[in-house]
């Protein structure tokens, strides 16, 4: 009996033992499926960020953009759960609105860099470095611009902005439409200089006299801001590269010969009412004055596929006058850069909504075309798009015509008037071009921050007017010089020459 009773007694312990492991191994599953679930609904539940977008608009706010916001965030939160908000502001403000915005620390996650104010910003510690971020967050970008276009948006080796994918050589001349071209039998391809232009002008006044013939591209811009013959080596404040080559001797853009023969002309065609009289102060776009009656050409950059654009946003067929050769510069290609301002507290995910802007030809088109399709733009074909029945260029609600601005243009659709091969052409254009001696280099103006700041307001005061004909060059030129110099411009030109030596040496360029 004792025996039994001691086995009884074990058995009952054996199974306690089984029954309290069987138990501890349950509860110890359901809590690891408990913290998986958990993980799971972390990972679902990851709070979707808002990101603030801001870029110029040529032509006036887009009347449906709160519509492409929406469809934009709708996409945006799809693919990498963010929202997105757009600000535009007019390019005439652009640089003064960036510059409140970047010092006041205004909420600001992506933003367009223009050339000129790159590096101030840089060295103003503005921008964020994004080099990493882009082999994390950025391949699609990398892809699309390409290792050694990568390099023209970066300052001692360090990314601070990517280009848009586009045309990245440039030629400079005017446009005119094609009906005062047919009315006076312009011959364009013989107008090849200055001179041949003033003649053309001249000719359009005796004939219609209520008429100034040019004006610049966009108000802020002088006429000569699309006339180039210089590499600007980052910026026109302080010295360039004659020739593209100059065997990399840095000059005062603003005491060559050229320059000061260019201002003499417009201030010749200005005296002769060729060119609208406020020029240097109107707000009125050369959209608005050519459908108006009141202008015929104004300064163009060009490259393929400029006559079609403009011939769009114009409503009539445009034509092209090519006065200086297609050349490749930096400034070419960081004319325009998306960059991540130091305002933005989530710099990965906006280099992430970036990358979409150069990789994902939905969110690309959506920016540049508009996000409805039957309402802002139809297709005729994968590629090929046009504007819907009863729609045009002036009461479309959403196109901002500036496909150049908003990421890859090579995702872009073409519209039907223009060639589907246009990206092609665009590409042979590019590897045609001049290139500059001073390819790739950027210039570091953190050194000579003061100098830029103080050369800035003297152009700020003299520059428009008389790179437009409207200051009197006789009176303000030799004044013009005389407050360069006193605000640093030798410093700066010895900065850059400086710089511009020990960038060659490393790259190997003689």
């Amino acid at each position: 009996m004792r025996m039994k009773f001691f086995l009884t007694m074990f058995l009952l312990v054996v199974l306690m033992i089984i029954v309290t492991a069987c138990n501890s191994n349950a509860e110890s599953g359901n809590q690891t499926n408990t913290e998986e679930e958990a993980g799971e609904n972390t990972e679902t539940n990851e709070e979707t960020e808002h990101l603030i977008v801001a870029f110029p608009n040529f032509y006036g706010e887009p009347q449906d953009l709160d519509k492409v916001e929406a469809e934009l965030s709708k996409l945006a939160e799809e693919k990498i759960n963010a929202t997105v908000e757009i600000i535009t502001l007019s390019i005439s403000a652009y640089q003064q609105q960036m510059n409140l915005m970047l010092t006041s620390d205004e909420k600001l996650d992506l933003a367009v860099v223009l050339s000129e104010q790159f590096s101030p910003q840089v060295s103003r510690g503005q921008l964020h470095e994004i080099g990493d971020m882009l082999e994390e967050h950025g391949q699609g970008i990398i892809d699309a611009v390409g290792e050694d276009f990568l390099k023209a948006t970066q300052i001692d080796a360090k990314q601070y902005a990517v280009p848009t994918v586009r045309d990245f050589a440039a030629s400079y001349g005017f446009m005119m439409p094609k009906e005062y071209v047919e009315k006076y039998d312009i011959d364009v391809d013989q107008i090849n200089t200055l001179e041949d232009m003033g003649e053309i002008l001249r000719m359009i006044k005796a004939e219609e006299p209520d008429l100034y013939p040019l004006t610049s591209n966009s108000p802020g811009e002088s006429i000569a801001y699309f006339l180039r013959f210089v590499d600007p080596l980052s910026d026109f404040n302080g010295g360039v590269l004659p020739n593209y080559d100059n065997d990399l001797e840095v000059v005062n853009y603003y005491e060559m010969p050229e320059y000061v023969e260019m201002l003499k002309t417009f201030r010749s065609w200005y005296e002769e009412d060729l060119i609208l009289p406020d020029v240097a102060t109107t707000q009125t776009t050369k959209n608005e004055l050519l459908k108006e009656g009141k202008i015929v050409t104004y300064s163009q950059a060009l490259k393929p596929g400029i006559e079609e654009q403009n011939s769009r946003d114009m409503d009539t067929e445009m034509v092209a006058i090519e006065i200086f050769d297609p050349v490749a510069t930096t400034s070419n290609v960081a004319s325009i850069m998306w960059s991540v301002p130091r305002n933005s507290k989530i710099p990965e995910k906006a280099v992430e909504l970036l990358n979409l802007m150069y990789s994902d030809k939905e969110v690309y088109n959506l920016l540049t075309w508009g996000g409805i399709e039957g309402e802002h733009f139809e297709k005729v074909s994968d590629e090929v798009i046009k504007y819907p029945d009863g729609v045009t260029s002036e009461n479309v609600g959403y196109s901002l015509n500036t496909s150049w601005l908003t990421g890859n243009q090579f995702l872009s659709y073409v519209f039907e008037n223009e060639d589907p091969e246009l990206w092609n052409q665009i590409e042979k254009f590019n590897n045609d071009s001049i290139k500059s001696k001073a390819l790739g280099f950027n210039f570091n103006s953190a050194p000579v921050s003061t100098e830029i700041a103080a050369v800035s307001n003297v152009k700020e005061q003299y520059r428009i007017g008389l790179e437009s004909g409207a200051l009197d060059f006789d009176k303000y030129y030799s004044e013009f010089i005389e407050s360069l110099n006193d605000a640093g411009m030798d410093k700066i030109i010895a900065e850059k020459q400086k710089q511009l030596d020990e960038w060659a040496k490393i790259n190997g360029i003689k």
